[in-house]
């Protein structure tokens, strides 16, 4: 990933992804936060030692299971599998936002000693589940997008989507465009911004109660209000 650019604060981070409209273009730009900017871009099954042998198999038992809990699950593939990487099921589906302020918000809030970064991806096919089982076929496709429908208040608040990979073990790296412009950039945020950037989102609005409207979101945010004496809520 050869395209860089560092940041110190959210004016400058605004001001640098205004040119990446996530409404541009056919599918436009996508966002995602990482805490360490050394991570890679690979999906949870795909960092597992045993990759092939769970690719398939733990989806499926899943999915088998999955029934005592949610009667109504999707019957189509994709959008369950969305449902079981939203609970925490490894699957070869990786979170974006359309959000950048989302990724920005994952980017500084954990590993306070390293160096964050947000990529910002320009994606070149689209996916559905009509055409999921289709599309996985192509090996022209290395990788896809799928924005899935509202079915939970995470992905609704986060502005969530996700990058289906073919091989899931497989980094997603940059890829030319006809102008032979990198569709894949970094952008760093120093470790030692973290905490101001952080609290000047919660100004903004973007903080862990939004992003997990749930009881455990609220408790986490209002543990981190207090830990950082800051008293102000929300």
């Amino acid at each position: 990933m050869e395209t860089k650019h560092t940041i110190t604060s959210v004016t400058e981070f605004i001001e640098f992804t205004k040119k990446y409209d996530p409404n541009s273009g056919h599918i436009g730009y996508i966002f995602r936060g990482h805490a360490d900017k050394e991570w890679k871009l690979i999906p949870s099954l795909g960092r597992l030692s045993n990759y092939d042998k769970r690719e398939a198999e733990s989806f499926n038992i899943w999915r088998n299971l999955a029934v005592a809990y949610d009667p109504n699950l999707p019957s189509n593939d994709l959008e369950a599998l969305a449902i079981a990487q939203h609970h925490g099921l490894a699957t070869q589906l990786l979170d974006w936002t359309y959000n950048p302020l989302v990724a920005l918000y994952f980017a500084v809030y954990d590993c306070p000693e390293k160096d964050g970064c947000v990529i910002v991806y320009a994606p070149t096919y689209t996916t559905t589940p009509e055409s999921f089982e289709k599309d996985k076929k192509r090996t022209e496709i290395l990788v896809m997008i799928y924005r899935p429908r509202a079915i939970s208040p995470r992905i609704l608040n986060q502005k969530g989507l996700f990058t289906y990979r073919i091989d899931a073990s497989q980094v997603i790296e940059e890829e030319n465009d006809e102008g032979n412009l990198t569709n894949l950039k970094k952008i760093i945020i120093p470790n030692e911004y973290k905490k101001d950037i952080l609290s000047d989102l919660n100004i903004c609005g973007i903080n862990h109660s939004l992003l997990f409207p749930n009881l455990d979101g609220l408790s986490k945010h209002i543990n981190w209000l207090f830990d950082d004496n800051i008293f102000i809520f929300p």
